[in-house]
């Protein structure tokens, strides 16, 4: 008994060793480069956060949706859309979760759209009071510049507007499509009335080519870091900072 109380602590301290190497390695070589959608209220866009919520709710499954409008001073706004599915589920008596995420963005009158569908899954483990999952997510993006598009010298002075259909001396742009790995790790443990929990994420592992010149241009890697913390003020009543 007490050398199996042994060998998990060993497993337990190794684990966090390794973890925190990785988070160090994070916060220290690695760049923040990009600049990408988001939600005010991110709470309600975990999937968006970090694939390692997949499955990071009380219930037997979650749907999610967000709506964002920006710049309404503009003719055309921009608009972005999101829906997320997830769900927990239990192989070979292992902790795991899947979930899907879509999101759609249109940046208004220029008229550049994004649409990206991501698949995550999710494994939790459970150790010594402790719960740390750890999650990865695929994905595909596709989007660019819209058909409208128009450049200086398609101005037509017989109609007084720009014509899309007018030959053009410009650079032609190209829709852009590329393949996403995001991932990232969530520590969680209960201590009484108080829950603790940190988030990390790395978005964009594979650095894909984003450009719609035709040249090559790599999408920055995207560190995310969150907390919250759970505190119950009784059986029925809790609030959660984060």
């Amino acid at each position: 008994m007490k050398n199996s109380l042994r060998n998990s602590k060993c497993r337990a301290i190794n684990f966090f060793k390794k973890l925190i190497c990785f988070l160090l390695f994070g916060m220290i070589v690695l760049p923040l480069s990009s600049q990408e959608v988001h939600f005010s209220m991110y709470n309600t866009s975990p999937l968006l956060v970090n694939p390692a919520n997949t499955g990071n709710f009380d219930g037997s499954w979650r749907l999610t949706g967000n709506y964002r409008n920006q710049w309404s001073a503009l003719s055309t706004p921009f608009s972005t859309f999101s829906a997320g599915f997830d769900k927990g589920f239990f192989l070979l008596n292992q902790d795991f979760a899947a979930g899907v995420y879509a999101l759609y963005d249109e940046t208004g009158s220029l008229g550049i759209s994004y649409t990206k569908i991501y698949a995550s899954l999710n494994y939790t483990l459970h150790f010594l009071a402790n719960q740390v999952r750890l999650g990865v997510q695929v994905g595909y993006a596709t989007g660019g510049p819209g058909s409208g598009q128009t450049s200086p010298d398609q101005w037509n002075p017989a109609t007084g507007q720009f014509d899309p259909t007018l030959p053009t001396g410009e650079i032609a742009l190209e829709k852009a499509s590329y393949p996403d790995i995001n991932a990232g790790g969530i520590w969680r443990r209960s201590f009484g009335k108080f829950t603790p929990e940190l988030g990390f994420a790395l978005s964009h592992l594979n650095r894909p080519n984003y450009s719609f010149f035709g040249a090559n241009e790599k999408l920055g890697l995207k560190q995310t870091f969150h907390a919250s913390i759970r505190t119950d003020l009784n059986d029925q009543v809790f609030v959660v900072p984060s």
